[in-house]
């Protein structure tokens, strides 16, 4: 089979805000796999369901061909930088994961049950205690918060990272731009990720919904811009947001401030 590359769909949050009503999918460890599976982040059916979907799309994505031994591809880089080779999941014959070069250079032996294709110098795998990210070098980074039945996807060059029941972000470089210190946060949009402290999370079947607490924003460098005073906080779109403030609702703008 070909090398295995992440096709689950990752639904960006907050459609009607943060909060009380914004939905989450459930992350699969909890119901979808025995105590004993749980514990490594998936079992063979997951396994066996991404890789029929993988083969589906097997033209659509880059990694999802066979790797053919050829030249390395030579990436556009600033004088006096040397060119990392690109990294690509393969399969091993034992049905595990690892990462190779195009001229077919194992790099990371495989030895992951799943694998998924690496973003700048981070790539989200399975390991022995779920899903984490890694390094070029295998070196494991962080906790990755299960999104989909798979690691957080980067956006805006930023993933959601966890530990215990505190969130956080993974910057794509490996960089943690924000320690896992927030009670929950939402995926980046437009420059900005809403960010909560006292919120508690209620399950509601397949999905969960974080209730109570106040929202705030931290930017992309991981600085808290606006401090936590929401109700719910919506996603940021040219430089507004709506949220929900002593019960009324406004648009505001990356300061914080209501736009009339």
């Amino acid at each position: 089979m070909g090398a295995m590359v992440r096709t689950l769909v990752s639904v960006l949050l907050v459609l009607g805000g943060c909060g009380g009503s914004a939905k989450q999918e459930k992350p699969a460890v909890e119901k979808a796999v025995g105590k004993a599976e749980a514990k490594a982040g998936v079992e063979a059916k997951t396994v066996a369901d991404a890789k029929q979907v993988v083969e589906g799309k097997a033209g659509a994505g880059a990694g999802a061909k066979a790797v053919e031994p050829g030249p390395e591809p030579v990436a556009a880089v600033e004088p006096g930088v040397v060119a990392k080779p690109e990294l690509e999941p393969f399969e091993g014959e034992d049905g595990q994961f690892g990462y190779r070069t195009a001229a077919g250079e194992v790099v990371i032996p495989a030895k992951y049950p799943m694998a998924m294709p690496f973003v700048d110098g981070v790539a989200g795998v399975v390991g022995g205690d779920g899903w984490v990210f890694i390094d070029r070098t295998g070196k494991t980074l962080a906790t990755a918060f299960m999104f989909d039945n798979a690691a957080d996807d980067f956006v805006e060059g930023r993933a959601r990272i966890v530990d215990g029941e505190k969130y956080g972000f993974i910057a794509s470089t490996g960089e943690i731009v924000v320690p896992p210190t927030y009670a929950f946060v939402e995926a980046f949009s437009g420059g900005y990720a809403a960010v909560c402290e006292g919120c508690k999370r209620e399950e509601m079947g397949e999905h969960f919904s974080m209730t109570g607490g106040k929202w705030g924003y931290v930017d992309a460098a991981g600085k808290l811009v606006i401090p936590p005073r929401f109700e719910t906080a919506g996603p940021f779109a040219d430089g507004r947001a709506t949220v929900t403030e002593a019960g009324r609702e406004l648009v505001i703008g990356p300061d914080g401030v209501e736009k009339k």
